[in-house]
């Protein structure tokens, strides 16, 4: 399964709602833009127009109170490796392997 190409790139301060679950990103649907995958979160603020130029002076200082993630939708194989693969958890950072049985 690839992972690159076109995800949704979400940002909220972090002392807004708590996170636990992918699902609990729902309430922040209003804060949605484009991202790539590979790719960098300031770069896709930048080209919404939300950041300036996130590497001059302070810029990206702006982003210090902030939580990111990225959400794409994704339909698992029925069988891989001869197995049936499971989400056993979100992914999160910047690294995702997906291997017979999870996705981690």
């Amino acid at each position: 399964m690839r992972l690159d190409g076109d995800w949704r790139l979400l940002f909220f301060p972090e002392a807004g709602l708590p996170v636990k679950h992918p699902d609990d990103l729902a309430a922040h649907a209003d804060q949605v833009i484009p991202a790539r995958v590979p790719g960098n979160a300031e770069l896709d603020l930048q080209a919404a127009g939300i950041l300036p130029e996130p590497f001059y002076a302070g810029n990206i200082r702006r982003l210090r109170e902030y939580e990111f993630y990225c959400q794409r939708p994704a339909a698992l194989p029925d069988r891989v490796g001869g197995r049936r693969p499971e989400v056993r958890q979100p992914l999160s950072g910047g690294d995702a392997a997906v291997r017979p049985g999870t996705i981690s």
